[in-house]
Formats: C-alpha cells, structure tokens, sequence
C-alpha cells in the first residue's frame, strides 16, 4: 500500500481540523457532565425508584401497579 505524502501546507490544516474536533468533544463532554450534574443535585435519591423510571407516568404501571399485585 502506498502512503500519501501530505505537503506542509496539509499537515497544518489537518492538525487544525484535529484540534478543533478535540475542543468540540472536550466541550460536549464537559457540558453533559455539568448538566448531568446539576440535573442530579435535585433528585431526592432516598426515594424508593432511585435514578431508574418506574413507569409512575402510566396510571397501570409502577409502584402503584406492584402494590396492588402484592395484595393478591
């Protein structure tokens, strides 16, 4: 296989083009976090559910379905 010989000119638009794409992640990742973050500052963790969605949007679903299973 044979290798492409950049000119000097190429390298430095490639090595432009690299820097900017590891900005643009480093600066997505550090806002995922943050909100991520910020968003879990406000749960209540004590809770039962936790983290983890237990359907409660759904009248037949949830904790409220499992109670009811639980008295049969």
């Amino acid at each position: 296989m044979t290798q492409i010989q950049l000119t000097e000119e190429q390298l430095m638009a490639q090595k432009r083009r690299n820097r900017w794409l590891a900005f643009a992640l480093v600066t997505f990742v550090v806002v995922v976090g943050t909100t991520t973050a910020i968003r879990l500052q406000n749960v209540d963790l004590s809770k039962s559910e936790g983290l983890y969605f237990d359907g409660s949007m759904d009248p037949g679903a949830g904790s409220a379905a499992l109670d009811g299973a639980e008295d049969e």
